[in-house]
């Protein structure tokens, strides 16, 4: 019995002439040798998908289809032949685009985050745009991390400042509802605690401790020693944040709550906070109290990502304990590679 796909399903209800709009099939993901070869008689003059039940189904005007993929490494030189290809670039975007369109935006919140934009685009060209000190022949603080930092998974500029963007905005979230403008100090803490873990959630300690030695430079380049907080011996910046409850946002150390023994143990689903399941429980709240936005994009999601026991799951699981139960339910997925 034949059953039609996700993609022969929607492209037999768009390729139809009584549409008067004109509709784009968006195929985004990495190139499949198998189906994409099935795609030749769409590309070429013909134009006509052939399915396995010897349907024939004709692409008429009115509908485009577009292929967002990040190379060509399994796709046949057939399949290139038939289709125009345009490269896009890492560099050709850039990260200050996106910086200044979600300042632009914040104006959308309410008439006083204009100041508040002011600031933060000041900060952001003083923080990134110039090159850091003792860096050598760098352009920008991106350029001295490429060079210099290892991560454990590969992202771009445009990633990682989007990662970056969605932090500031969650941890400003409760500025911008109660209608007021941080001040300056405050907001150079909150920006220094965003930038940090948006360049250094991807790193190893060590990794972290490079960082943030380099941007502690480019505080005391520009006069911003409130920004540091006093951290103890061994301490970086990443044992610390800018206390949410507090209109000032002064540096405050991560410490786990106390925990309390259930009346029956079981050991084995014991979940016992620590700093690090704290600071990451507390970057995936705010995450998930932000708003939707597609500029940067913003869907409520963060992923853990570590080698096997370095208690991902034991953290989405404290995360989630907390729902209530009454508005909020949980499905575990387990999903293999």
């Amino acid at each position: 019995e034949w059953t039609p796909g996700v993609f022969a399903s929607i492209w037999q209800k768009w390729n139809n002439r009584t549409i008067k709009k004109t509709t784009w099939i968006i195929c985004d993901g990495p190139v499949d040798a198998i189906w994409i070869e099935n795609l030749n008689t769409v590309l070429d003059d013909n134009k006509i998908l052939t399915l396995a039940n010897n349907d024939r189904i004709p692409m008429t005007d009115n509908c485009k289809i577009v292929f967002e993929v990040q190379d060509l490494r399994n796709a046949s030189p057939a399949t290139v032949s038939r289709a125009g290809i345009i490269y896009v670039s890492a560099s050709d975007l850039g990260w200050e685009p996106l910086v200044q369109s979600w300042l632009l935006r914040r104006t959308d919140i309410n008439p006083n985050r204009q100041a508040e934009a002011d600031i933060l685009r000041g900060l952001f060209d003083k923080y990134l745009k110039q090159p850091p000190p003792n860096a050598g022949a760098v352009v920008d603080f991106f350029d001295w991390n490429m060079r210099n930092i290892k991560k454990i998974m590969d992202a771009n500029d445009s990633i990682v400042i989007i990662n970056v963007l969605n932090i500031l905005a969650a941890s400003l979230r409760s500025a911008a509802e109660e209608n007021f403008v941080l001040s300056e100090d405050a907001y150079r803490r909150v920006l220094t605690y965003s930038l940090m873990w948006g360049f250094g959630g991807l790193l190893e300690p060590e990794e972290r401790n490079k960082l943030w030695n380099k941007f502690v430079e480019i505080l005391e380049l520009n006069k911003h020693r409130d920004a540091i907080p006093k951290c103890a011996d061994g301490c970086t910046v990443f044992e610390y944040v800018p206390d949410w409850t507090d209109k000032a946002r002064p540096w405050i150390l991560w410490s786990p709550e106390e925990w309390k023994a259930p009346k029956r143990l079981q050991f084995a689903s014991l979940l016992i906070p620590t700093s690090d399941s704290t600071r990451a429980e507390h970057l995936m709240r705010i995450i998930g109290e932000h708003d939707k936005t597609r500029t940067p994009p913003s869907f409520k999601s963060c992923m853990l990502i570590g080698a096997p026991g370095t208690a991902k799951t034991s953290t989405a699981l404290m995360y989630t304990s907390r729902f209530s139960q009454d508005v909020m339910l949980f499905k575990r997925l387990n999903l293999s590679s």
